[in-house]
């Protein structure tokens, strides 16, 4: 859950889209994640159009596509902080851009209502 608190101290406004349990959002996001990059491999359509429909569910809770960046970078900070100096720099890039993959689609999805 330390990624909730890096994305509040990086956008505090960010709070009031975590309204209800807020464990329950960290739970499900870490779930997506694990499930996004078990999907990763040489197809990516079929995750992309999935990150795409999350895009387009995710504009009902009011997230715009500019706070899905401030996301990315609270997540790879908490991955930094739990992983230490075994967090390498080559860890951050991959993550990183894991992570560009999935805001790109997902912003793809709340751009194509």
């Amino acid at each position: 859950m330390s990624f909730l608190f890096s994305l509040f101290e990086l956008d505090p406004s960010a709070r009031k889209l975590f309204a209800s349990d807020i464990k329950m959002h960290a739970l499900t996001m870490v779930n997506m994640i694990d499930c996004a990059v078990g999907f990763l491999g040489p197809d990516m359509d079929p995750l992309r159009e999935d990150l795409e429909a999350l895009g387009k569910r995710h504009m009902k809770y009011n997230v715009q596509p500019k706070d899905l960046p401030t996301m990315e970078k609270a997540v790879v900070f908490a991955l930094e902080e739990m992983m230490g100096p075994k967090f390498t720099r080559e860890d951050r890039r991959a993550w990183e851009i894991v992570f560009q993959f999935m805001v790109k689609a997902m912003i793809t999805g709340m751009e194509n209502k």
